[in-house]
């Protein structure tokens, strides 16, 4: 048995060193603001560190392949005063017009350093600042990290959320606090992942056992959270025999319940004492396309000995459309961000003309300390659920705080047939992303 390592697989220019368009020159290299501190204290980690790298400026001509070997050994000069080593520099020299298999958002470079150095991509992660360097890591398995304020150039805006990367951050230094959270959390595995699935829903009917490029819909969710790497378990609850079905096809362990629940919280408060995790998290199978970021903050603060038992994500709404549409929820939070309310109409209002105000919206996942289900075995549902058909609302209605954790990244849920038709172009337009999803092997129990 050989131990696979670990690896943050780098950009170079806008990454390490300031990007002044093409870096060719000895003059033209200035390591960005704590790199060289940031990098050593990854190496010391137990990282390696491997440069990925678009070098497309030798293939048109601007500068020849010494001149980027010379620019790579003042690099490796100006790391070593920091104690740093570089394990290796995989570039691609070639034009974009050569249409080459190396070139990022291609994993190609990423793959080929992981069988050189025997690299656990699921515990590695890709840090860049450009959309090519995010899809080339998500391409490739990796969790991945943008740098955005690192370059004089503009970044080139997310179009999908395929090309959002999991974390955002301004300095590279910053990166240190992500990874220490996400090795913690795959270490630990504190959480079961429960999605809870019926076979009819309102507007898409027998949505969860669509077939997207041959695919269950259900099974592009399970596969997204086997691929962060977080839970102890990931099953599926559901009271229907074509589900259990599907789901044990791809490898998924499923829990039967009864037919008579009218939520997902529901569905896992019966199987709750078959889970030994002490934090379980709901995940709604209709959200394939889940960050681990939308997670991580969860699981950490429902781990702490004084949290609230219910904890879930939200973020600003861009998009004003959004804000008016009755499938995206609306939450009003208070001062220790707590939510006051959910909604599908857009609150708050606000009354004066001119004043701006943020609106955030509910990003459909809960965490809970187990504790919680022996106080929600009580519950009575609420008016306001049944007015809004937003299980949450019994809980607020009960008297149950629920801890609102921001993450920067939306998601796609698919309530609407509209919606499964922007998920089914995603799955077309970035087919390396989700090749790689599906090769993932189920190792639970």
């Amino acid at each position: 048995f050989l131990f696979m390592k670990k690896a943050i697989f780098l950009d170079r220019d806008g990454t390490i060193n300031i990007d002044y368009g093409y870096v060719s020159k000895p003059g033209d290299f200035h390591l960005l603001k704590s790199a060289g501190q940031t990098l050593k204290i990854l190496q010391d980690k137990g990282y390696l560190l491997i440069i990925i790298t678009n070098q497309s400026g030798i293939g048109r001509k601007y500068y020849s392949l010494d001149d980027f070997y010379t620019v790579n050994s003042i690099m490796i000069r100006k790391l070593q005063k920091h104690g740093v080593k570089i394990t290796d520099i995989f570039f691609c020299p070639h034009n974009p017009d050569a249409r080459c298999s190396c070139r990022k958002p291609s994993p190609e470079m990423v793959f080929k350093a992981a069988k050189k150095w025997n690299i656990d991509l699921s515990h590695s992660f890709f840090i860049g600042d450009k959309t090519s360097d995010i899809l080339c890591g998500k391409n490739s398995g990796c969790i991945t990290i943008q740098i955005i304020n690192s370059t004089p150039f503009k970044a080139s805006l997310p179009e999908t959320v395929i090309e959002q990367a999991d974390y955002r951050i301004n300095d590279l230094c910053e990166c240190l606090s992500i990874i220490e959270r996400v090795e913690t959390l795959q270490k630990k595995k504190i959480a079961t992942a429960v999605i809870p699935a019926r076979l009819r829903s309102t507007r898409i009917p027998y949505k969860l056992l669509k077939i997207i490029n041959g695919t269950y819909l259900l099974r592009y969710t399970y596969n997204n959270l086997l691929s962060m790497n977080i839970f102890k378990d990931i099953v599926v609850a559901t009271d229907s025999l074509k589900i259990r079905s599907a789901a044990r096809r791809f490898g998924a362990r499923v829990f039967m319940t009864s037919s008579k629940h009218q939520s997902g919280t529901s569905r896992i408060c019966e199987i709750h004492s078959k889970i030994k995790t002490p934090i379980i998290l709901n995940v709604q199978g209709d959200e394939p396309l889940l960050s681990i970021s939308h997670i991580d903050k969860l699981l950490f603060y429902l781990s702490q000995k004084n949290a609230a038992c219910v904890a879930t994500a939200i973020t600003p709404i861009k998009l004003k459309e959004h804000i008016l549409s009755p499938s995206v929820v609306k939450v009003v939070k208070d001062n220790d961000d707590f939510a006051l309310y959910f909604s599908r109409s857009p609150v708050p209002f606000v009354r004066d003309k001119g004043r701006r105000t943020v609106f955030f919206k509910h990003l459909g996942i809960y965490g809970y300390r187990k504790e919680f289900f022996s106080l929600y075995k009580r519950f009575q549902t609420s008016e306001l659920e049944v007015w809004e058909k937003l299980e949450q609302l019994t809980f607020l209605a009960s008297g149950v705080k629920i801890k609102l954790l921001q993450t920067q990244n939306d998601t796609l849920g698919i309530d609407t047939l509209q919606e499964l038709k922007e998920f089914q172009k995603i799955v077309s337009l970035y087919p390396a992303y989700f090749r790689n999803l599906f090769s993932l092997k189920n190792n639970y129990d």
